[in-house]
């Protein structure tokens, strides 16, 4: 769903058990999602290899205004 999204804004995931693999997909969506403003996805045991495939994705967004990883 997010992939054919393209002017998405605010992505609130948070307590959805999405693990490492799964935030690896989530980045792999939002990697053209040059307009996220929001991205909320305090405890989902995302973990360092989630995070490194967010970051990458992130660096694209400039409009990126709140990032939540807390409890992750």
């Amino acid at each position: 769903m997010l992939e054919n999204t393209k002017y998405i804004t605010e992505v609130w995931l948070n307590s959805n058990g999405i693990f490492p693999s799964g935030a690896c997909a989530l980045g792999k969506a939002l990697k053209d999602k040059r307009y996220l403003e929001v991205l909320a996805l305090k405890r989902n045991d995302i973990g360092i290899t989630g995070i490194r495939e967010l970051e990458s994705a992130l660096q694209l967004s400039k409009t990126i205004r709140e990032l939540d990883l807390s409890g992750n």
